[in-house]
């Protein structure tokens, strides 16, 4: 059941200046906001209101701020350049309230307060004052991908009011809506990890109240040049009030310039609708013990049924593997594509391969070291997919892969100097030698533990692996970089809910890869196995689940959104990674944040699109965060598709100890330790390739 929510709405005029707006017959910023909230949010809100210009003003019976479940700042007149004791006071308040974790929301001097409380710049607008109508707003990449613009148009109209604009967003920060007038419209801000959502226009005014403003404003608008004088002010207002008693009349509208964006209250207030729906998300997730973000107790896992991976949608029971391949497989790969992890392109056109730095006695002369550069398109400006691969010399050929994406670099992977170094996005981290944008030679071999070459090597395999930043950028971009741009996908109102996110893309990448090895005469491309580790297990499933080239399919501790049951809602939960990740997935998955149990799939179907080939899940013990629980459970959730095909599917479905790997065409490993990937874990996956990529 829905919880009432209890807001505090924060109104920065001055008393005076509140008395001009009455006098003038405006409703004081307060009570739009006051009737905006309630009219959106669940049955029994209250909202109280703050008024932080009047002398002496306290919070509302004495309340703490954290007491809100939401701060929503109301326009202003008051100039946030201007260093007064009340716009001080007001933009300490913002602080305080980024400081307690209350979530903010507001219009025009909201988003300027929230801006500079965050540590960023607001300057009066050089283009002078943004009055009446800002025309042709249009959301950014950013702003089409976030939730408070669901269901809004792409590029709308909305009144407006202000002389001042943003002109520096804070570090985190995200330009969410532009137009030509005025650089920032909308902006997403994040302090001590407090989220306010900031409007530069006003969604609380209908036309009658546009009318009582600019009607209270009209000596001034006319000196700044909106009118010839105050009785041509006059006139405008009584166009914008007769279409407001008759919003039928088609020639007021054509002749003020007013759409349906403007006059319909569910459009003018559509972010307004979508930040009440997040913070009762937000409530459901952090309130209830059972969907905690942080939750690592058992007895407050919530109860719930797994959706059945044999039973297809129309209620028709598999029973055959022909019917799984034709019907339920393709079914469940739509399902996890529109819910999960969006839409995968194909190949792209005019793509093609070239190899370089080949050394045939690397590792001390055990293998055949060379780099395979994908390119992506036609031009040496296309984007490109680098792998590094190592050959076992000993071994037959064409022989069994293990492939794989890593986080700081091929380079980062081994010590050896003949890896050339990453100049793709790079995450900023000097431990592990890498700045923006290049990796250095202080890189090299940082993360070799979690590849270890020479073991895989003597075990008669090839490693490939792939740095994941040259195929996306792993931060919230807007899908600007990387192979989005190759294939934009576009809806109604901007980027489509259902189009793939950047594990989407890492997956897609590792096709590309396995696209290369197996033109490449020292790799069978029937055997290779993709692994991943944390994120990147997150995506060797998915991989594997829609690309059945892939033999054997590899996840190390992937949890959240791989292989840990989502319904479990233990350690991170679906709210908390796409909070943290908003780029992971697609934008349909956000909404089952706190709502797990909707999900029309769930992991252990994911596995289960593996069927028939083997699937290993890798955990380690100390691991919450991942669910190692979770994650055997989906295996033992998938075992009735791989008993269709006539498998021993999971041998054990007693969760083990740790220290224990069960091999079957389904396989678990359970290392004690924390989140990591080790030559422990190789050791299982090693065990699990010499059961199934052996040739008989």
């Amino acid at each position: 059941m829905t919880r009432p929510l209890h807001l505090l709405v924060i109104d920065g005029y001055a008393r005076a200046a509140r008395d001009e707006l009455e006098a003038g017959g405006a409703t004081i910023a307060a009570t739009l906001y006051e009737r905006m909230l309630l009219r959106h949010a669940p049955a029994g809100s209250t909202v109280d209101i703050l008024f932080p210009s009047d002398p002496g003003a306290e919070m509302p019976q004495g309340a703490a701020l954290a007491n809100y479940d939401g701060l929503a700042w109301t326009g202003c007149s008051l100039c946030v350049t201007d260093e007064s004791p009340e716009v001080q006071s007001q933009v300490d308040l913002q602080k305080k309230a980024f400081a307690e974790g209350v979530p903010g929301f507001g219009s025009c001097w909201a988003a300027q307060i929230a801006v500079v409380a965050a540590g960023g710049d607001v300057t009066p607008n050089p283009r002078g004052r943004e009055m009446g109508l800002a025309r042709k707003i249009h959301l950014t990449a950013d702003g089409r991908d976030h939730p408070m613009y669901e269901g809004k148009p792409a590029v709308f109209d909305a009144f407006t009011s202000h002389d001042d604009e943003v002109t520096g967003v804070p570090d985190g920060a995200r330009v969410l809506s532009s137009n030509a007038w005025t650089r920032v419209q909308s902006v997403h801000v994040k302090s001590n990890n407090t989220e306010f959502w900031g409007l530069q226009y006003h969604p609380e005014y209908d036309l009658y109240e546009m009318a009582r403003l600019t009607w209270c404003r009209a000596e001034k608008l006319a000196r700044l040049g909106f009118f010839v004088d105050a009785t041509d002010c006059h006139r405008h207002v009584e166009k914008l009030e007769a279409l407001h008693a008759d919003p039928a009349r088609k020639d007021l509208a054509w002749q003020l310039g007013i759409d349906t964006d403007v006059m319909d209250a569910e459009i003018r207030q559509m972010e307004v609708k979508n930040w009440i729906r997040s913070l009762l998300v937000l409530f459901v997730v952090l309130a209830s013990p059972a969907l905690a973000q942080f939750n690592y107790d058992e007895a407050k896992v919530p109860k719930y049924t797994l959706p059945d991976p044999l039973l297809c949608a129309g209620g028709t029971r598999v029973t055959t593997r022909e019917q799984w391949t034709k019907t339920r497989r393709p079914e469940l790969l739509r399902a996890f594509e529109r819910h999960v992890y969006g839409r995968m392109p194909g190949r792209p056109a005019g793509m093609r391969f070239e190899t370089r730095g080949v050394q045939e006695d690397a590792l001390g002369g055990a293998a055949t070291r060379k780099e395979i550069v994908v390119h992506l398109g036609p031009g040496d400006q296309a984007p490109k997919i680098e792998i590094l691969l190592w050959v076992p010399n000993a071994a037959a050929k064409p022989a069994p892969a293990f492939l794989g994406l890593n986080f700081y670099g091929n380079a980062s992977t081994h010590a050896d100097p003949g890896i050339t170094l990453s100049t793709q996005w790079t995450r900023n981290n000097k431990k592990f030698g890498v700045v923006k944008n290049r990796a250095t030679n202080a890189s090299r071999g940082v993360r070799q533990s979690r590849w270890p070459a020479e073991m895989i090597i003597a075990r008669g395999y090839a490693l490939a692996t792939v740095f994941y930043g040259d195929i996306d950028p792993d931060f919230h971009d807007g899908f600007a970089n990387g192979v989005h741009p190759l294939f934009p996908m576009k809806g109604e109102a901007g980027r489509a809910p259902d189009a793939w996110g950047s594990i989407s893309a890492w997956a897609w990448g590792l096709s590309r890869a396995l696209d290369a090895l197996d033109k490449d005469p020292d790799i069978d491309g029937t055997r290779v196995a993709v692994v991943g580790h944390s994120r990147l297990g997150k995506t060797a499933l998915w991989a594997g689940a829609s690309d059945p080239r892939f033999a054997l399919v590899i996840s190390n501790d992937s949890g959240c959104g791989g292989a840990a049951l989502s319904r479990r809602a233990f350690g991170e939960t679906v709210a908390r990674i796409n909070q943290a990740f908003p780029h992971w997935f697609c934008r349909n998955f956000h909404r089952f944040g706190g709502r797990e149990g909707e999900l029309p799939v769930d992991q252990h179907q994911l596995i289960a699109l593996c069927a028939p080939r083997p699937c290993l899940v890798s955990s380690a013990a100390a691991d919450g965060w991942a669910d190692p629980r979770g994650e055997f459970l989906s295996l033992v959730g998938a075992h009735p598709v791989y008993a269709l095909f006539g498998t021993n599917g999971l041998p054990d479905q007693i969760w083990p100890k740790p220290g224990t790997t069960i091999l079957g065409a389904l396989s678990y490993h359970l290392r004690p330790g924390k989140h990591d990937a080790t030559s422990e874990d190789w050791k299982a996956f090693l065990a699990c390739a010499d059961r199934h990529l052996a040739k008989k």
